[in-house]
């Protein structure tokens, strides 16, 4: 293949995953903003001047108990968000040594479905970037095949790094839209209680 049609490759894939992430970030934006916005709008409708009337009685430590459960819920799941939101670097270290963006749990799923998306014969990513940064360390004595085979093993990568910035950033996503399933009826319960 010549280098051209790789790097026009390449930069269609890198364009299509990032749009992909742009909206999926976009909408976690928007769904927790949503519930953060319900949930400061029940605690100021609500009226704190009667807590002082409840006394030291079991309703007194339900509402404190349903605004603690309510303001949990709301940080695990502001948490996820800021996780799918914060600005990550992906790189050949970090698909080897996986120091930072991705956790040692996600990395096995990540790399099946980027695997999928490779050139039929591809070797499995990790090994790519392994026997990349082997040969990218002796550079200055390397053969012309090897040379060749860098240049290759580098082109490989930057079709797979955008990929596997794209399926990490679903995992996420999906991890926070199952906690919010889970975590919205307790959020509006618990705060239903303290107000």
């Amino acid at each position: 293949m010549e280098r051209a049609n790789v790097a026009q490759i390449i930069e269609t894939d890198r364009t299509v995953a990032d749009a992909a992430v742009s909206g999926l970030r976009d909408t976690a934006k928007w769904i927790i903003g949503g519930v953060a916005l319900a949930s400061g709008g029940v605690i100021a409708g609500s009226s704190l001047t009667s807590l002082g009337s409840l006394g030291l009685e079991w309703r007194l430590l339900g509402a404190f108990f349903g605004a603690g459960t309510g303001f949990l819920a709301l940080t695990i799941l502001l948490s996820l968000a800021i996780d799918l939101l914060a600005p990550r670097t992906y790189s050949v270290n970090t698909i080897v040594l996986w120091r930072e963006a991705i956790s040692t749990r996600d990395k096995k799923p990540i790399f099946q479905n980027v695997q999928r998306m490779m050139p039929i014969g591809t070797p499995p990513i990790e090994d790519i970037a392994r026997d990349y940064l082997n040969l990218r360390t002796n550079r200055a004595r390397l053969s012309d095949h090897d040379q060749v085979k860098l240049e290759n093993l580098s082109n490989l990568l930057r079709i797979a790094v955008p990929g596997i910035r794209y399926e990490h950033c679903v995992m996420m996503f999906l991890r926070l839209k199952r906690s919010l399933i889970i975590l919205t009826p307790i959020i509006a319960l618990s705060f239903g209680v303290f107000a």
